[in-house]
């Protein structure tokens, strides 16, 4: 195999990669890198528990007040879905410089789970490009017919 026939896969993978991983974790990592450069804790309470929704917490910093919010509080080191109640105490992370990218919980776990996602996107789109390339492959030499031997 050539190095030319990479290319193809490789660029496809690449920008793949970039596109979803963009689109499903790109807010939430950088939330967490900008709340874990430098980040403070406060107390908030849990102000909504809408069903199927997000959990919303409110927190107040220097007289403002401020609403995070996450659909998935186990990942996050709080308690679960199930455990919490209107008006819970909980833990909000948060940058001084940016006091309304707060994060329930910890921003180091959501960077985790996050990288984890990643990692599991990385890895499928492994698979589904190899795949595809395949079979692109056995479609195009089909197109072309059998190779013939060079006539002299």
């Amino acid at each position: 195999m050539r190095m030319s026939d990479l290319i193809r896969p490789i660029l496809v993978w690449c920008l793949l990669f970039v596109g979803v991983d963009g689109f499903l974790f790109g807010r939430t990592l950088t939330r967490a890198l900008i709340v874990i450069k430098h980040h403070q804790t406060v107390e908030g309470t849990v102000s909504e528990l809408p069903r199927r929704r997000p959990v919303v917490v409110s927190y107040e910093i220097g007289g403002r007040r401020y609403t995070a919010d996450t659909s998935c509080p186990k990942c996050l080191g709080i308690a679960t879905l199930d455990r919490l109640r209107v008006g819970d105490q909980v833990k909000v992370e948060y940058n001084p410089a940016k006091p309304n990218y707060g994060i329930p919980g910890s921003a180091k776990s959501l960077l985790l789970s996050d990288a984890q996602g990643v990692i599991f996107v990385a890895i499928f789109l492994v698979f589904a490009v190899a795949y595809f390339e395949i079979n692109f492959r056995k479609y195009i030499s089909r197109r072309r017919g059998p190779l013939k031997p060079p006539t002299e």
